[in-house]
């Protein structure tokens, strides 16, 4: 009688402890359905990714400041950066999971964002901003000064019509990845190349 009192008992602690949701979660992966609110990843579910949305993240790659690029490491870009340099402190971004150092050549007019995933890690190049007294120049011959009309004919194929602004901004590539040119009296003022936006 006590060994059916205590199975009985086990039972019920057992289907008690189940998670009434699990069944719902696992249907609902299966069929990309929503469960508490959110949508679940299922790996039999595929995203095709065209060749346009490739194509404007292939700027952010190609692109850079007369060879100063993303992803240089410290010793790379050192040479091309002849100028007095101000580091920032080292800051963990837990958001992105990435240590993030800002390196400030005010004297060139150039600061860099540094990144890596841990401190044994050597640090690359995440972000470039470019302002006065640069010279530097894209690869396709915008630099700091250059017209508005100049930057849009130079970057026409990546002009990213959506967050561009006339007389203000221009996103070639995507504020994802690419480069952003901020005018001022329909010149460019400034130039960052990065994700501009996360």
């Amino acid at each position: 009688m006590l060994k059916l009192l205590g199975l009985l008992w086990l039972s019920i602690l057992v289907i008690g402890c189940k998670d009434p949701m699990s069944d719902q979660s696992a249907g609902a992966s299966q069929s990309g359905q929503q469960a508490n609110g959110f949508t679940l990843a299922s790996s039999t579910q595929l995203t095709i990714i065209s060749g346009d949305e490739l194509r404007e993240f292939s700027l952010i790659r190609s692109e850079s400041f007369d060879g100063l690029k993303l992803d240089m490491t410290i010793q790379e870009f050192e040479p091309l950066v002849l100028c007095r340099v101000e580091k920032g402190e080292p800051v963990l971004w837990s958001g992105i999971g990435e240590i993030i150092q800002e390196w400030n050549y005010e004297d060139c007019g150039i600061k860099l964002q540094l990144s890596t995933v841990d401190p044994e890690t050597p640090q690359i190049i995440s972000s470039i901003m470019v302002r006065q007294p640069s010279e530097l120049e894209t690869s396709r011959g915008i630099q700091i000064g250059s017209t508005e009309q100049e930057v849009m004919e130079a970057y026409a194929d990546y002009l990213d019509e959506d967050y561009s602004v006339a007389g203000d901004t221009l996103v070639a590539g995507s504020i994802y990845g690419g480069l952003v040119f901020t005018f001022k009296d329909n010149l460019v003022d400034s130039m960052f190349l990065g994700a501009g936006a996360e």
